[in-house]
């Protein structure tokens, strides 16, 4: 351990209380029920009629040293009046409810804050040992505006000798991980590449990677599919972390393959067990148990949570490398939910990897883990972010949800049940008009804050609802609960969303009957009954950028790799890099000459023309096929095509076995699909480009020799594109671009990337439709595609099976 440089932690006192704290049930953490600025003017309400004696906003701060570390814990105090006989410091806490139903474990965290806030302004301004300390927790309730304080007396030695303990446990607890991160560090400084050498191009990914942890600049980068990027990103991370660059790896991803790709990256490393603290984040309906005593309600693994916690936290840490089993196991044995106890473990793992929602979703991130730890953040697949960070920014209000909570209370004259029918009926009142197309922004702004106002009402009265006791044993009630909850969490997003929102937001409204499965804000959905309406009205992220902005400043850097991060400036833009963001296109480690990529450019896809153009596409994809009998797969533009182009073709075509992408596929069918594909079969695959199916699938060899794309993957046109369009316009960028081509081009890309895995892959990649020869696409070809143009359908089998026989010639020679 030696030649190392001490560790220097830092953590504020609201952190400091979260380790500490071993009491209450988990569904009873403290977290915010305020926004922002709810909670700024009810602290700026509150410490104006403070007395002039009384200072607010004081920052305090105390660094603990030790051999190998540093410790700095700070905090900002709401109040503090201090006098030669006595000091008095004052907290101050927001809710939307009475302060009498704040649980247990929420009440300790409040009065170690406070305890641990008087004992740092101590530290800094030290008094008479018998000098009188009032702590005083003033609560405001945001419903109602009335305030109510509670105040606790003790002298200074009482206060000492309270906390003490508290900061010896602090202490103590950051000792050990000192420890376990010096042994780490030591260990992976001398960790080897697992092959005798990089694959072509990997060294240089992993070094781009290396450069932009350790000299922090946020990177992205392009590699083709099939280069090692999960191995040549994450050693190169590790290698960062054995430096000190960093404390933590969190690799993030859009598709539990990517994950799994990353953990098989991990155990190709041969990494001994507690040498490396690896935590594999699992949603919680996939990780949790599904028993009887398991619900929402009244779960007994989550009851006391906070009292069995140290235990399982230790054998978890003892453990190395958690996975799904691992994780479930632990907290079987300890009686914790796993789901909270995963959550727990997020700030002491050296390597997470998971889901984005754990890195960039405003209700799930755990802010602690990225405040206290140098984070490098590695975003695998990272052209689906933008679409994923839109979903994550936004927020949506159904009346149908809350007409249900209405029906479900059976006490129509209750507070929630009040609450949440006039919360559905500003809902349909905002439907009224679309603010989009014909309603005037004033009459819009009054309909928007009449509803806030009914979204704030109905947070305070199911935050009371949810914290008073409650019959629970029947089915019913425990439903209840679960809605009950289902409609806070989304009424709160809605409020968070709201105060952030701006002109990079669009507010949508959606209308439509019971029953009925519509697309997402059809641009004219057709009239229908107000009392039979479902009613919807969305806050829309067009652009993520700026709402990205403080999630990338929180980590040391970001690298984003994916084989389709052409061109880098939209990806620059739209995710909201800096402009000293590294940008980088790999070269492919394969032989072009392994790829026979052709455009049909009398084929036309577009939405008016694709109907015509079935009867001509049996004859394509059997002209390909024949030249080479092997498993084939067309990529259609919809499951409503990809249907009636499979019929087609397995009508004329009966010698050929077809296999379809069924809508709405679980994982067991999603599985059952793939198997179907193997060395010995020789299938056409029949599945919708930007599908489950269009990325994140390792076919090797001959269970995929070939891929038909018909079009270039143009989204649909509707009000939430429309609008992404009419907001970069309104930049004087081409909104086509942003919202239609460049988004689509990403599918094609992923598709094609489906056939060249190996060194030894050869195949076929078809692109159907004249637009693909337009300038406009072919600047966006990557650079080891060798396109041909084939205008005549007959030559195309020819020169497929001509491709195909230079290889068998190769092979025997």
């Amino acid at each position: 351990m030696t030649g190392q440089p001490a560790l220097h932690y830092r953590l504020n006192v609201q952190q400091a209380v979260h380790l500490l704290c071993r009491t209450g049930d988990l569904r009873h953490q403290d977290r915010p029920v305020a926004t922002a600025r709810e909670g700024s003017e009810a602290h700026r309400q509150i410490q104006q009629s403070w007395p002039e004696d009384v200072a607010a906003e004081q920052g305090v701060k105390q660094t603990f040293t030790r051999d190998e570390f540093k410790l700095t814990l700070r905090g900002r105090l709401d109040g503090v009046a201090d006098k030669t006989d006595a000091l008095e410091i004052i907290e101050i806490k927001t809710l939307r409810h009475a302060p009498d139903l704040l649980p247990e474990g929420i009440q300790r965290r409040h009065q170690l804050q406070i305890l641990l806030y008087a004992r740092l302004w101590l530290m800094e301004n030290p008094g008479g040992m018998d000098r009188r300390v009032r702590l005083t927790l003033v609560y405001f309730d945001i419903s109602e505006q009335k305030s109510s304080a509670s105040t606790e007396a003790l002298t200074e030695q009482a206060l000492i000798e309270l906390t003490e303990p508290l900061l010896a446990s602090l202490i103590d607890w950051f000792a050990d991980l000192t420890l376990h991160r010096k042994q780490r560090n030591t260990f992976l400084s001398e960790l080897s590449f697992p092959y005798p050498d990089f694959r072509l191009g990997q060294r240089e990914l992993a070094e781009q990677v290396y450069r932009a942890i350790r000299d922090p600049a946020p990177l992205l980068l392009e590699a083709p599919t099939g280069s090692g990027k999960s191995l040549a990103t994450l050693f190169p991370a590790l290698k960062a972390l054995a430096q000190g660059h960093i404390d933590q790896v969190v690799i993030t991803t859009a598709k539990l393959a990517n994950q799994e790709a990353a953990i098989a990256a991990v155990a190709l490393l041969g990494i001994p067990r507690g040498k490396l603290r690896t935590l594999q984040l699992t949603a919680q309906d996939r990780v949790c148990q599904a028993d009887s005593v398991c619900n929402l309600a009244d779960c007994p693994r989550q009851t006391g949570f906070f009292e069995r916690l140290p235990g399982a936290l230790e054998d978890c840490l003892a453990e190395g490398f958690l996975g799904t089993e691992q994780l479930t196991a632990i907290s079987l044995q300890q009686d914790l939910c796993p789901h909270g106890l995963q959550s727990m473990l997020i700030p002491w793992c050296d390597l997470v990897i998971g889901d984005y929602n754990y890195v960039f979703s405003p209700t799930v991130r755990n802010d602690f883990n990225f405040s206290i730890n140098k984070t490098a953040i590695l975003v695998d697949e990272a052209h689906n972010l933008p679409d994923r960070a839109r979903d994550l920014f936004s927020a949506s209000l159904r009346s149908r949800d809350y007409q249900q909570l209405q029906r479900q209370l059976n006490t129509p004259s209750s507070a929630l049940a009040v609450a949440s029918r006039k919360l559905a009926k500003e809902i349909r009142k905002q439907t009224v008009k679309s603010a989009l197309e014909d309603s005037e922004p004033a009459n819009v702004n009054r309909l928007q804050a009449a509803l806030n106002k009914a979204v704030e009402n109905f947070s305070a009265c199911a935050e009371s609802w949810l914290l008073k006791p409650h019959d629970l044993v029947s089915t019913v009630d425990v439903a209840t609960v679960r809605t009950v909850e289902t409609g806070l969490q989304q009424a709160l997003q809605w409020l968070s969303i709201c105060e952030s929102a701006a002109d990079d937001y669009a507010c949508l409204t959606e209308v439509a009957e019971p029953q009925e499965s519509l697309d997402l804000f059809t641009r004219h959905p057709r009239k229908r009954s107000e009392k039979s309406a479902d009613k919807t009205v969305h806050l829309r992220c067009l652009s993520p950028a700026r709402m990205l902005q403080p999630y990338l400043k929180a980590s040391r850097t970001t690298v984003l790799f994916s084989a389709t991060m052409t061109p880098p400036w939209y990806y620059q833009r739209l995710l909201g890099f800096p402009d000293n963001a590294r940008k980088q296109r790999l070269r492919s480690p394969f032989s072009p000459n392994n790829l026979k990529l052709t455009v049909l450019p009398q084929i036309n896809m577009r939405a008016a023309e694709r109907s015509a153009q079935l009867p001509l596409l049996p004859a394509l994809i059997a002209s390909v096929y024949y030249a080479k009998p092997g498993n084939y797969w067309v990529f259609t533009p919809s499951f409503e095509y990809q249907k009636a182009l499979a019929a087609q073709f397995a009508e004329r075509h009966p010698d050929i076995e077809v296999i379809s992408q069924v809508p709405g596929a679980s994982r067991q069918d999603k599985d059952a699909f793939l198997q179907k594909f193997s060395s010995h079969s020789k299938s056409v695959g029949f599945t919708v480009l930007g599908g489950t199916f269009g990325e994140s699938v390792d076919l090797p060899g001959d269970k995929l020799v070939g891929v038909i794309i018909l079009g270039p993957g143009i989204p649909q046109m509707n009000r939430i594109n429309e609008c992404i369009a009419k907001y970069f316009s309104r930049q004087n960028l081409s909104g086509f671009d942003y919202a239609y081509k460049l988004p689509g081009w990403q599918k094609v890309v992923q598709a094609a990337g489906r056939v060249i895995r190996t060194e030894q892959d050869r195949g076929v990649v078809i692109l159907a439709d004249d637009r693909f020869l337009q300038p406009g696409y072919r600047e966006l070809y990557p650079p080891h595609w060798q396109a041909e143009t084939c205008s005549d359908m007959q030559f195309l089998e020819s020169t497929i099976k001509q491709f195909w026989d230079n290889d068998e010639q190769t092979t025997s020679t």
